[in-house]
């Protein structure tokens, strides 16, 4: 270790170009001489000792009266944490999001059947409306009915609307009900007799004589033989599938009566049926 670092370790470095290491034994009194040009470091109690430091000569060209150099960072201090803040104030609101659609979700599981539900009350009955009529023009001239028998209508239900009941076609004599119910009728006819008595119709049922309260008797013209007219109307219950036709019932069923179209084309007989309950 050089004589340097013995005072002043670390820090200096003695100055000195040339080591002259003479008089290095010298004690109490001598000295130990080191460098040149009076350059010189004594130790002992003879010579004047004189230092050089980094080329000034210590201590008088030292200047002690400074800073000195920055020493190394502390330790860091302890943390502490303060106590936390008031809420701030509530922010202005961001815009909107860009509007995109989910994924569509899966389809749900199919449910289970369920049993059928009780039947309902049965609903009350509707009658639905029927009617039908039948006509005679005598295109043949005259249509004569013998005693006891059934009026044909030469015409039948041709032109007129008929619904739920089946009318006569030309030439025929029956209706035939479809539903069961009461019914309205109405007799309109213009006829002559073979004998001059009164002429008289009635509604036959399934081809049985028609009942005093549905048959119906003409005027009578005591001059003689004439034109009769016989009106007749009302209301019979018949049932599904009875056969209704018109039967001549003059003079108790012994007299045939004839229809004749003495004045071009028109009705002479009229019959009509109609459902009313």
């Amino acid at each position: 270790m050089s004589i340097a670092n013995l005072f002043f370790p670390n820090d200096y470095k003695i100055y000195c170009e040339t080591i002259n290491l003479s008089n290095l034994d010298g004690v109490n009194g001598t000295f130990l001489n080191i460098g040149f040009n009076s350059s010189s470091i004594h130790i002992g109690d003879t010579g004047t000792p004189q230092v050089y430091i980094n080329e000034k000569m210590f201590p008088q060209e030292f200047n002690f009266s400074g800073a000195g150099p920055t020493g190394p960072t502390g330790p860091a201090g302890p943390v502490v944490i303060g106590n936390t803040g008031s809420t701030g104030p509530i922010g202005i609101t961001g815009p909107y999001g860009p509007n995109i659609g989910g994924v569509t979700g899966p389809i749900g599981i199919t449910g289970t059947n369920q049993s059928p539900g009780k039947t309902g009350a049965t609903g009350a009955f509707i009658s639905l409306p029927a009617y039908g009529s039948a006509s005679n023009q005598s295109i043949t001239n005259p249509l004569t009915i013998v005693a006891n028998g059934n009026m044909v209508f030469d015409i039948g239900s041709s032109g007129t609307p008929v619904l739920n009941i089946t009318a006569p076609f030309p030439l025929n004599q029956n209706f035939t009900i479809q539903q069961t119910g009461k019914y309205f009728y109405q007799i309109y006819m213009l006829g002559v007799p073979n004998v001059n008595v009164p002429v008289t119709f009635g509604l036959s049922v399934n081809s049985n004589t028609p009942e005093t309260e549905h048959q119906f008797l003409s005027n009578l013209n005591t001059l003689g033989v004439s034109n009769y007219i016989v009106n007749g109307h009302g209301i019979i219950n018949l049932n599904a599938g009875d056969q209704i036709t018109l039967r001549n019932r003059t003079g108790s069923g012994t007299v045939s009566v004839s229809f004749y179209n003495d004045n071009g084309p028109a009705n002479n007989v009229k019959f009509s049926l109609i459902k009313i309950d």
